[in-house]
């Protein structure tokens, strides 16, 4: 996560690109957000697969418990039971992984407690996904409307209403673009043979989210990127449209001839 006194940009998950997007654009969002302190930090959710289920269940009690030992299970990989995560990259040693990761939960809340304003980012754009959801049972990347209401009313509440959320979905696997309150979503369709992502769709995402494009080098470049943004906008309106009515056509011909 990107830390401040004043600010905190958060991965929450589904995968790791996400956090590796945020520290590839520091710089950005360092400048859209006017705040040159922000520093990179390890936290807590950087190298997991966190479905949106998980992260809503860990924020729905008023106070997060550690991970304790007896709560972590080899089950195809390491998996904290209790919540339904898991700590992909990790080698099955239940004392090493409760203690390292009860001290990065700790660190990772009161680090967005001491901001002032929080920026949660979500996102199920890693390539691999959807292979592995059908490889591992509980491995779910779907961020549906339903997930992120939830998860805005839910992590909102921790937080005393200090969060903005941005979600950047696949839409084959996480439904249409979604804006509702202070939270928004984008979608990118052309992701990258790596994990890593998309990172022009992403730079374009943020510009967008942050309302940032100062460093644009000249105004005929930053007209043509404002053009393009709501050449953007225009577009998603109508994908999404065209989305809604291939589903409905698809679900009368499944009733008239169902596969």
């Amino acid at each position: 996560m990107l830390i401040s006194a004043k600010n905190a940009v958060v991965s929450f998950g589904v995968s790791c690109q996400t956090a590796y997007q945020i520290r590839r654009h520091q710089r950005l969002i360092s400048a859209a957000l006017n705040d040159q302190d922000l520093e990179w930090q390890p936290s807590f959710f950087d190298n997991l697969i966190a479905p949106a289920s998980a992260v809503v269940s860990m924020f729905s009690s008023e106070g997060i418990a550690g991970v304790r030992a007896d709560e972590i299970e080899l089950y195809q990989r390491v998996r904290w039971t209790r919540h339904g995560l898991f700590f992909w990259h990790e080698q099955f040693d239940k004392t090493i992984l409760s203690s390292k990761y009860t001290y990065l939960l700790k660190k990772t809340i009161d680090l967005m407690n001491s901001a002032d304003n929080i920026v949660c980012v979500f996102s199920n754009t890693q390539n691999n996904l959807i292979d592995l959801s059908q490889e591992i049972e509980g491995v779910n990347p779907h961020i549906y409307e339903r997930d992120e209401d939830e998860i805005i009313r839910i992590i909102g509440r921790y937080f005393g209403g200090k969060c903005r959320f941005l979600f950047v979905k696949n839409p084959d696997i996480g439904g249409d673009r979604h804006v509702i309150g202070n939270s928004r979503g984008y979608i990118i369709e052309h992701n990258t043979a790596t994990w890593h992502g998309n990172a022009t769709a992403w730079q374009f995402i943020f510009r967008q989210f942050f309302g940032h494009y100062d460093d644009v080098p000249d105004d005929r470049a930053m007209d043509r990127l404002k053009y393009l943004s709501e050449r953007y906008e225009a577009l998603l309106h109508r994908h999404a449209t065209l989305r809604r009515q291939h589903r409905a056509l698809r679900e009368k011909l499944d009733e008239i001839a169902p596969t």
